[in-house]
C-alpha cells in the first residue's frame, strides 16, 4: 500500500463508529431523527448592506 492508502486505513475505526452511532440514533428515534427542513416556514434573514457595516 502507498502512504495515502495506509493513512486512510487508520480512520476506519472512526468511520465505523460514526456509522454505528448514526444508525443507532436512527433506529432509536425513527425517521424523525433525519429531517429535511421542509416543514420550517421561516423567513430569510434581512439583507444588510456591507457598506453600512463598515
Amino acid at each position: 500500500l502507498t502512504l495515502g492508502g495506509t493513512f486512510f486505513l487508520a480512520f476506519w475505526p472512526l468511520i465505523l463508529v460514526t456509522i454505528a452511532a448514526f444508525s443507532a440514533c436512527y433506529l432509536y428515534f425513527g425517521p424523525s431523527f433525519v429531517h429535511f427542513a421542509s416543514n420550517r416556514l421561516t423567513d430569510p434573514p434581512p439583507y444588510i448592506d456591507p457598506y453600512v457595516l463598515l
